[in-house]
């Protein structure tokens, strides 16, 4: 009897303790989160505002301007659209390759697409999609010349073409090229864009 007793006593101390323990807590984590890596392309976008201009003082200077700025270089307008007050232009410049070694197998253009689009007293220019590709006829090595394709801001990351240090070096080049390109003509454009309510036809 008195070892039935000590036994449910036993049985009754060992529930409530099974009660009174709390949860475990989930183990915390070490995972932390960090913001994309994924390479951007190279360019720039705005929308401006210039007092005064009406659409088709805009339009016109846009017109002008791309007639101007691209004068010594090969472009194709592949839109002019006066009514939806839209221009979409596409200019090549040439690129020198950063490297001697090579360099029959890399130079060639860089493509890219400028488009402005005016309204009333304010346009916006998106300037972008720079592609690198061989154009050159002297090229004998085998599997064929460089085309190092979209130029963004990261890193050298492609395929050997002509060897990683000379492909990095070309790689960074275009996008010297591309990055001074750019501010040149985003200068160039406000400028011009800025003088358009002037016009008094």
């Amino acid at each position: 009897m008195l070892l039935a007793l000590i036994l449910q006593s036993a049985t009754l101390i060992s529930s409530a303790s099974a009660v009174e323990q709390p949860p475990e807590s989930p183990p915390s984590s070490s995972i932390e989160t960090t913001a994309s890596s994924d390479p951007s392309p190279l360019g720039a976008t705005e929308v401006v505002a210039v007092d005064g201009a009406s659409k088709d003082q805009l339009y016109s200077a846009a017109l002008t301007w791309i007639g101007t700025a691209f004068k010594s270089a090969k472009a194709t307008i592949d839109l002019a659209d006066s009514a939806g007050g839209q221009i979409i232009a596409k200019p090549e410049m040439k690129f020198a390759s950063a490297s001697f070694i090579g360099s029959g197998c890399t130079e060639g253009v860089i493509s890219y697409v400028v488009s402005i689009a005016v309204k009333d007293g304010r346009y916006k220019y998106d300037i972008g999609s720079f592609v690198h590709a061989y154009r050159g006829s002297t090229c004998e090595k085998i599997g064929g010349p460089c085309n190092y394709g979209a130029i963004s801001d990261a890193p050298w990351h492609g395929e050997k073409c002509i060897g990683f240090g000379k492909d990095k070096k070309n790689w960074l080049q275009l996008q010297t090229d591309v990055t001074s390109e750019t501010q040149v003509l985003v200068s160039s454009l406000k400028s011009a864009m800025a003088k358009a309510a002037e016009s008094d036809w």
